[in-house]
């Protein structure tokens, strides 16, 4: 299950990329790889910091420190092979549209560096995430604390009692009218 939901917020984390690319490849000029390549630059840089984000709210449902870990790892590593399998294909097309010669291997959209980087930013966050746990129970520790100020809760409301006979009284008229009309038919 975690390895499943880690997979599904790095498809997500990396679809991240679809619109930003989108754009860059509208404003992008004709035949100019360099420039397109610069304008894609900022996407890849800005990327480990969407990765970090996707990590710790992804691993914000786990407590145990292996799915901490495996989530964050998982996640980060999914995320940026999907981010950069989105660029690849952006140059793809790219190069087709202005007629350039497609020379892509394996390594392109599988790129190492990028891998290994994703894996030292999912354990990054994951650590961060062991030494700062976020729980619940500290924030019910915080209620019950703050609790003992103030006076006991009433076990008998007057309203409520109020609220019982007039129901009460509802009810007698609704059996009464009943009666009339069972005697009006009859």
């Amino acid at each position: 299950m975690v390895v499943q939901r880690a997979l599904s917020n790095g498809l997500i984390c990396g679809l991240w990329a679809l619109i930003p690319g989108l754009i860059i490849m509208i404003n992008a000029e004709e035949n100019s790889m360099l420039s397109l390549a610069v304008a894609f630059l900022w996407l890849t840089i800005s990327f480990p910091a969407i990765i970090c984000i996707v990590c710790v709210v992804a691993s914000s449902a786990y407590t145990t420190p292996k799915d901490i870990m495996l989530n964050c790892v998982i996640c980060a590593t999914s995320g940026i092979i999907i981010m950069n399998m989105i660029v690849q294909f952006y140059f793809v097309v790219y190069m087709e549209i202005n007629d350039l010669k497609v020379d892509l291997g394996f390594s392109d959209f599988f790129n190492i560096s990028q891998i290994m980087m994703a894996l030292f930013i999912g354990l990054f966050v994951g650590l961060i995430r062991l030494f700062n746990p976020i729980t619940t129970a500290s924030v019910e520790e915080t209620q019950v604390q703050t609790g003992h100020d103030l006076p006991p809760k009433p076990n008998w409301d007057p309203r409520i009692e109020e609220l019982k006979q007039h129901i009460s009284q509802s009810n007698q008229a609704i059996v009464q009218l009943r009666k009339e009309l069972w005697q009006k038919m009859g």
